[in-house]
């Protein structure tokens, strides 16, 4: 993707205003909320993964939207089996989910790398119905999945999210500690962040996570007019963690 395209996709992106107990463009962050947390409830994986889930526009925006039926077909115990395999990869009706793997002679291959991968060879028929949730446990790495200039990047693939009827990419912990490298600082997390939300739009990146104190809760990870990275999104000290 050109630096034109990038510039004109985060234009048209950023008409879509975003503040906390609102709205995502035309979707209310409560429901967007409640949806992430009933996802995250019902898959138990609990280390590193990326899960993406299409929902028809018919259950957005919904007070109790039908989710069970919805996810009847993908249920935890499917994609733990997927995930218990080398492949670690899960596949299936409204739901795909990856875990990273190693790759020989090329290092991690990233969760979110492959599900966007899928989502663009295999969704791209779904997307103008249905709203794309693409949740990753720890926020994309600063030195493959943000980074332009590397080939594992998903800078340019995470662009195919802005073809949906509606979309979110939501992480729950800031990726903070990459294997056999240094901790990463707060100001590589905002370039991290600011990479991909270049391509997919500023009001499009969450945070959504249970606090030490209080309920769970998405916030928008960019506000104001000069699109500044909140403390919440980067803070280190609260969900900070590590992946393989």
């Amino acid at each position: 993707m050109s630096g034109v395209q990038r510039c004109v996709l985060s234009w048209t992106v950023l008409a879509l205003l975003l503040s906390a107990g609102t709205s995502l463009g035309d979707v209310d962050v409560q429901w967007l909320t409640k949806t992430v947390e009933i996802i995250r409830t019902r898959y138990t994986e609990r280390g590193q993964f990326c899960a993406a889930v299409k929902i028809p526009e018919k259950l957005v925006n919904q007070q109790n939207p039908d989710l069970a039926t919805l996810l009847s077909q993908d249920t935890d115990a499917n994609m733990q089996e997927y995930f218990n395999e080398p492949e670690k990869f899960y596949a299936g009706l409204s739901v795909v989910a990856a875990k990273p793997v190693e790759v020989p002679h090329q290092g991690t291959e990233h969760a979110e790398y492959r599900v966007l991968k899928h989502i663009e060879s295999k969704w791209m028929n779904d997307h103008t119905n249905n709203f794309l949730l693409v949740y990753t446990y720890l926020s994309p790495c600063v030195h493959k999945c943000a980074n332009p200039s590397s080939s594992r990047t998903i800078v340019e693939s995470i662009g195919v999210m802005a073809s949906w009827k509606g979309y979110a990419l939501v992480f729950q912990k800031p990726y903070s500690h990459p294997k056999d490298l240094a901790p990463v600082s707060e100001a590589e997390l905002k370039t991290a962040l600011s990479e991909l939300a270049q391509t997919i739009g500023y009001t499009n990146i969450l945070r959504c996570y249970k606090p030490a104190i209080g309920a769970f809760r998405c916030v928008t990870c960019f506000s104001g007019p000069q699109n500044t990275v909140v403390d919440e999104c980067i803070d280190l000290q609260s969900g900070a963690s590590s992946s393989s």
